[in-house]
């Protein structure tokens, strides 16, 4: 299991794609999936922690600490006066491996604060 904590859970918001998302991506070349951002209501960094749950067959993820503009809170209206606001956040990227095209998968795993954990599921299309 790899855990990986992220800087920015009482709020999270995420950008740069959706759980359950699917995606094309070019062979070989590394591709941003998904930025997870959290923050408290007074907008200061909280943190939290990413597990990638399901590995992918044909891939590789590398996780990277990213400096990112909060556009979405992905479970509450009332925090959106910290949209727009840079914070630390944590980005997700995916590497096929080299020359492989097609289907590959993985899950990852957020959890922070109270919060029960939250599953979500990629899919990339390798072409």
């Amino acid at each position: 299991m790899r855990l990986f904590t992220i800087s920015g859970g009482a709020l999270l918001a995420m950008m740069a794609g959706a759980p359950a998302d699917a995606r094309v991506v070019k062979s070989g070349v590394t591709t941003p999936i998904h930025t997870y951002l959290s923050w408290n209501n007074d907008c200061s960094p909280n943190s939290g922690v990413v597990r990638v749950a399901t590995k992918p067959q044909h891939g590789k993820l590398t996780p990277r600490r990213v400096t990112a503009v909060a556009r979405r809170n992905r479970f509450s209206t009332y925090g959106t006066i910290c949209l727009g606001r840079s914070m630390p956040g944590f980005e997700v990227d995916y590497t096929s491996a080299r020359g492989y095209r097609g289907t590959d998968g993985f899950a990852i795993e957020v959890i922070y604060g109270s919060r029960k954990p939250i599953l979500d599921t990629y899919t990339v299309t390798v072409e």
